[in-house]
């Protein structure tokens, strides 16, 4: 399996057709492509460290998609302020700094990346495929004083073995390119995947973009599973069954194919009651 090639951008350069700096943060070390401007900012992820001028490591061909903010600072902070304000309501007892407005000001746009995988299956499979089928039974039950009988329709499932041989194609798998990638996503929830758009350098508007910090080599285990689901399914699918059990993937995985999705967020953060940044 070819794996995409990655190189190391030192300074401020045209990348992915926009003019960025290369940058980290020394407290959290996350590393991003911002404008010269934000350097010296706090970092948007955890608010401890200010963002520096540091190398970073990655591909330079741009993303296939991007899904766009649906709300913009410079266009439409009232929005955005009447979601800060649903998120402060419910705290009765916050810190002075904790309020809808002081969020709003320090609100930054980040992109954060996702690996988008197309590849090739080929191999055999086989599994323990259910068929449903109805069965008719009947039910007696004492009632208003004499015995009732009623009919029942039940759906059972009859297993067979099947086996098969499949060869199909899959395109924008999607596989995790953050370490912490599983957390993030249990805190924002959802996206709507299906509205992203291909990427233009027009659609970034100033966002920081975070840098992939795990390569593909290590997010291929996870690419590869999502594969086997996804070539399962088609099996199952192509049997015509409802349910499968002990599914057993023999398989190669040919051309992949390594590309990248970004996704938006808006960091923030407030000062507790001792003055310490608690990133939102």
């Amino acid at each position: 399996m070819t794996l995409p090639n990655a190189q190391i951008i030192e300074e401020a350069q045209t990348v992915w057709g926009l003019d960025v700096q290369p940058a980290g943060c020394p407290a959290c070390r996350r590393a991003f492509l911002a404008e010269a401007a934000r350097l010296g900012q706090p970092c948007p992820l955890c608010a401890r460290g200010r963002l520096e001028p540091q190398p970073a490591f990655m591909r330079p061909e741009p993303p296939e998609l991007a899904l766009p903010f649906t709300h913009r600072l410079a266009s439409g902070p009232a929005d955005l302020r009447a979601a800060l304000e649903r998120f402060v309501q419910p705290v009765w007892l916050r810190p002075p700094d904790f309020t809808a407005e002081r969020l709003l000001q320090r609100a930054v746009p980040v992109f954060w990346p996702m690996w988008l995988v197309d590849a090739e299956v080929a191999g055999s499979w086989q599994a323990d495929l259910g068929f449903d089928y109805q069965v008719k039974s009947s039910q007696e039950a004492f009632r208003d004083g004499q015995w009732r009988t009623t009919e029942v329709m039940e759906t059972r499932a009859r297993w067979e073995p099947r086996c098969g041989e499949i060869r199909r194609r899959y395109h924008n798998v999607p596989a995790p390119a953050l370490a912490d990638q599983q957390v993030q996503a249990a805190l924002i929830g959802d996206y709507p995947l299906h509205e992203a758009q291909a990427y233009a350098p027009e659609l970034i508007g100033g966002a920081l973009l975070r840098v992939p910090d795990l390569p593909p080599e290590s997010a291929w285990p996870l690419a590869q599973s999502a594969l086997d689901q996804l070539a399962g399914a088609d099996c199952q699918q192509a049997a015509g069954a409802q349910h499968v059990r002990q599914m057993q993937l023999r398989a190669g995985y040919a051309a992949p194919h390594w590309t990248q999705l970004l996704l938006p967020l808006y960091a923030t953060y407030y000062t507790d009651d001792d003055g310490r940044p608690q990133p939102v």
